[in-house]
């Protein structure tokens, strides 16, 4: 029965249709796997950026007008929502000047923290000021 079946044309065809199907699905599921990750953490990269943008925004105007208050009250009622654990404002060098959590604010980060990392994984961290558009941040740093 084993030889017939060996022999047997259309067992031949199913059995290569088949591992090719197989094969194939799992290729594309790799591949599905793999660019849904990627959009996944682009997207989430990118609403962090966003969060952060509106946060900077936010405290600037209560920070032009040293008015520390101002800035404690904004960072406590952003903190407030569940999604959000903590927010740290630090100074450059790596002091929390304002948190959400009192117990945090006049500790110093190590630069290794991956809180500072982020940024100062480069060889100069970012620029410090706050542009309201991408382009207005590209023109202000092409003048100097």
């Amino acid at each position: 029965m084993f030889k017939r079946f060996r022999e047997s044309l259309i067992a031949k065809m199913i059995l290569s249709g088949g591992v090719t199907l197989i094969l194939c699905v799992f290729l594309w599921t790799g591949f599905n796997v793999y660019y849904f990750k990627r959009n996944v953490m682009t997207n989430v990269m990118s609403d962090i950026a966003m969060l952060s943008d509106t946060i900077m925004l936010g405290l600037h105007y209560a920070m032009m007008l040293d008015s520390e208050n101002d800035v404690k009250e904004n960072i406590n009622n952003i903190g407030k929502q569940e999604e959000i654990r903590n927010i740290r404002v630090y100074n450059k060098e790596g002091e929390i000047v304002f948190s959400n959590i009192p117990e945090e604010v006049g500790k110093v980060i190590d630069m290794k923290s991956p809180s500072c990392w982020t940024c100062h994984q480069y060889e100069s961290p970012p620029a410090p000021w706050i542009c309201l558009n991408e382009a207005e941040c590209l023109r202000s740093t092409a003048s100097g």
